[in-house]
């Protein structure tokens, strides 16, 4: 069961970040959109970051966001933990989560064809 691929909530800086999001809201589309492997869910009231992967993995990601929000990491880490910093493998720190998500919610607002709730303060009524 390990290797079941799952959503689950992928923002470091989410006290959600971890858990698997519930089938209930998956399939609700008023809830729950997607491309590709990564997504956004309303979810207890906020909106949250997902991502498709395996349970497995999970304990991998509750790693780096501890190292993320208590500034730890590693001479070899790619990332400088509690920093804004996205995982395309480039340098560290080039491109802000933060400074994307109002992007990404934009993009997810146009092609989505249900109401998204506001991420990151990107306010953007349609």
């Amino acid at each position: 069961w390990q290797n079941r691929l799952v959503w689950v909530v992928n923002d470091p800086s989410d006290s959600m970040v971890g858990r698997i999001v519930p089938e209930s809201i998956i399939a609700d589309p008023t809830l729950f959109v997607f491309d590709g492997d990564e997504g956004m869910v309303k979810w207890e009231h906020k909106g949250r970051f997902v991502r498709k992967m395996k349970i497995s993995q999970i304990e991998t990601l509750l790693e780096v966001a501890k190292r993320f929000n208590t500034g730890s990491s590693s001479p070899d880490d790619h990332t400088k933990a509690g920093k804004d910093c996205d995982d395309d493998g480039g340098a560290p720190c080039q491109t802000s989560i933060r400074s994307e998500a109002s992007y990404f919610g934009l993009v997810l607002r146009k092609y989505a064809q249900v109401r998204l709730p506001d991420v990151g303060g990107a306010a953007a009524a349609y």
